[in-house]
């Protein structure tokens, strides 16, 4: 819970906007902003930290917590048309105290 505190403080601290949601497996901790730059050939990068704590990682958990996050970044993408000078990154991330031996994605 101290990981997600501090993580939630950083967020706040990037302007991040973190707020707590909830999904069908929990509240989970949702921080993003978008950024302009001329130097990305005029792109708005959306950026997406969406994290949650479950009781074990493991790697099924890992792949439906990062495609969940995939579904909740394209959906909640304000930018602009797809293909048009924009992008998404998206960084899932599951805190726990206990982690299976975890298979290479």
């Amino acid at each position: 819970q101290r990981y997600v505190a501090a993580l939630t403080e950083q967020l706040a601290a990037d302007k991040c906007a973190p707020q707590w949601e909830q999904w069908p497996g929990g509240n989970v901790l949702v921080g993003r902003r978008s950024d302009f730059r001329i130097q990305w050939m005029a792109t708005s990068l959306h950026l997406f930290t969406v994290a949650t704590f479950v009781p074990e990682i493991s790697t099924a958990t890992m792949e439906h917590f990062t495609r969940s996050a995939q579904q909740y970044a394209k959906k909640n993408n304000s930018g602009l048309p797809r293909g048009v000078q924009t992008g998404i990154a998206l960084f899932p991330c599951l805190v726990s105290e206990k982690v299976d031996q975890v298979r290479q994605l």
